[in-house]
């Protein structure tokens, strides 16, 4: 089409008006960038040319001969040719668009299966830890017990032994005092477990706080590997 003329031609009896050569010739750009893309079916170098005048209802003679017939004519080769690139731009512009809307919507989508999925995650890890806690508490607990159950034992047979007491006063004296040395005891080791227990806990909190730390810095480099990856697919 760049090489025209003034040269009047003859009018062909199968002339396509104005508004379908724009139409035609606008499919026909789109369909010659076409040919090296891949299709769904993941074909390239299709020729569309002929989809084109099948669509628009014309063969490629009163294509040809109608295309001489324009571009002879300088003036309204150039409006031709304006129309032709305002379609044409009009036409990426909305491709443009859809094409963003529908990778922002997989983005978005992607995001929001993502943060489900990391709760899902997050969830398991913190009755992992907590289950693992727990097990920590009463090994503690269990440890103590056997620690201080010698004394405890100790205790509670002298106080069978009161039986053996003749006077009653001593017998209640004596009662008295391995109670207080039972409940010192007692005290001692609850004191014990509890002090072990509240640094276990916030060693524990502090371990935590840092593998929920690390698990969500993961799970955003996932969630950034993937919108790059649907990035890189947008302006493909």
């Amino acid at each position: 089409m760049a090489c025209n003329s003034n040269t009047i031609l003859k009018k062909p009896d199968n002339l396509i008006s104005k508004d379908k050569m724009v139409k035609i010739l606008t499919e026909s750009y789109i369909a010659r960038s076409a040919r090296s893309v891949k299709n769904i079916n993941n074909d390239r170098n299709i020729n569309y040319l002929s989809l084109v005048y099948k669509n628009n209802g014309v063969d490629s003679i009163a294509f040809n001969e109608s295309l001489r017939y324009y571009t002879a004519d300088i003036s309204q080769n150039e409006e031709i040719l304006k129309l032709v690139q305002k379609n044409i731009d009009e036409e990426v512009e909305t491709l443009k668009s859809e094409n963003d809307a529908f990778y922002d919507k997989k983005i978005d989508s992607l995001e929001k299966a993502q943060e489900k999925i990391s709760e899902k995650k997050l969830a398991i890890l913190k009755n992992s830890e907590a289950k693992k806690l727990e097990e920590q508490v009463d090994s503690i607990k269990k440890n103590k017990d056997n620690l201080f159950s010698v004394e405890i034992s100790k205790l509670k047979k002298d106080l069978k032994d009161t039986v053996s007491i003749a006077s009653a006063e001593k017998k209640r004296k004596y009662i008295v005092r391995i109670n207080q040395k039972l409940e010192e005891l007692n005290l001692t080791k609850n004191d014990s477990i509890n002090k072990q227990i509240d640094t276990l806990k916030s060693r524990h909190q502090k371990e935590l706080e840092k593998k929920i730390e690390e698990f969500k810095k993961k799970q955003e480099n996932i969630t950034l590997d993937k919108r790059k990856k649907f990035e890189q697919q947008k302006f493909q």
